[in-house]
């Protein structure tokens, strides 16, 4: 869920622990082949989060050296959309 190696940690797991509990709730499986961002305030509003340019790339690059098949993607924040600024790598791949 986040980028911590004991367990779940940090707010900008808050909404892939929402979607994983909702998941089992609706007994609905998430699509392993998205990443998911996004913390949660206490009225389950989803809030922006640090380091986003940073985390897609990331997330690409680990999915480029698996191979991708065209089911990668990430979720965001909407408010994090304007603060977008991809390597030209990423935005191909989008294309």
């Amino acid at each position: 869920f986040e980028q911590e190696y004991s367990g779940v940690e940090g707010d900008s797991a808050s909404c892939a622990e929402l979607y994983a509990l909702l998941s089992s709730l609706s007994g609905l499986p998430l699509r392993q082949g998205i990443a998911i961002t996004g913390a949660l305030n206490q009225h389950g509003e989803v809030l922006p989060v640090g380091g986003i340019n940073e985390k897609i790339e990331g997330w690409f690059r680990a999915c480029a050296t698996a191979g991708l098949d065209g089911t990668h993607g990430v979720l965001i924040p909407a408010r994090n959309q304007r603060h977008l600024m991809l390597e030209r790598s990423v935005l191909d791949a989008v294309e």
